[in-house]
């Protein structure tokens, strides 16, 4: 089972506290908000590392992968006999291999064998350890696109109550992107593209007039 990792998908859902241990008594937390664009950069995950929840060790490997630059996904999990999820497997979003048929050809984010990744395991504490962790990777990483992947993508309710506000006094997307970019200090600070503000808008507007009144938009 592979599923990339959703924490946001251009909704509100950072600014929590990632709380974890080095499993040998120290503690350290971080704070995994990415709706300015300016993200406090995350130590790199190991092993022995010690999380209360699931959820941690998540933020904890996404905010690493923010920074150092490449998405991931969990590739797999296991479940005891009474259906409880023991051990989650995280990995690359370019682990495994892709077989090219026909006239379709390998994309720049393509499988191509990368072993980064890492095992979190439920011990008899009710905590998740880090068994296993990864971190080289056999293909280029940069945190200049870490914005641009989907699981970091997110648009802040400031931005969203401006842009709506925008829209009902007729203002263009364009335009309103333009006036956010300069707020963030440049577009390299957005988690967030055109297209993004496009959908909340769409959205938005069928909010506004009822599903069955969303044709009159167009």
């Amino acid at each position: 089972m592979q599923e990339k990792i959703d924490q946001g998908s251009v909704e509100e859902g950072f600014g929590k506290l990632i709380v974890f241990s080095d499993g040998h008594g120290k503690q350290g937390e971080l704070n995994d908000d990415k709706s300015d664009g300016k993200v406090e950069l995350a130590e790199p995950p190991k092993e022995g590392m010690v999380f209360p929840i699931i959820e941690d060790v998540v933020r904890l490997y996404n905010k690493y992968a923010y920074g150092v630059g490449f998405e991931i996904i969990s590739c797999s999990l296991y479940k005891r006999d009474d259906g409880v999820t023991w051990k989650y497997k995280y990995a690359c979003v370019r682990q495994g291999w892709s077989i090219s048929k026909g006239k379709y050809k390998l994309t720049k984010q393509s499988c191509c064998g990368c072993a980064a990744g890492l095992t979190a395991q439920l011990s008899n504490d009710i905590k998740w350890h880090l068994t296993k962790v990864q971190l080289e990777h056999n293909h280029k990483v940069g945190p200049s696109k870490s914005r641009f992947y989907h699981c970091n993508r997110s648009i802040s309710t400031a931005t969203k109550r401006r842009l709506d506000l925008n829209d009902t006094v007729g203002i263009l997307v364009a335009k309103s992107y333009m006036a956010e970019f300069v707020l963030a200090g440049g577009i390299e600070n957005l988690t967030y593209s055109e297209r993004d503000l496009h959908n909340h808008l769409n959205e938005s507007r069928r909010l506004r007039l009822g599903i069955g009144d969303a044709e009159a938009i167009f």
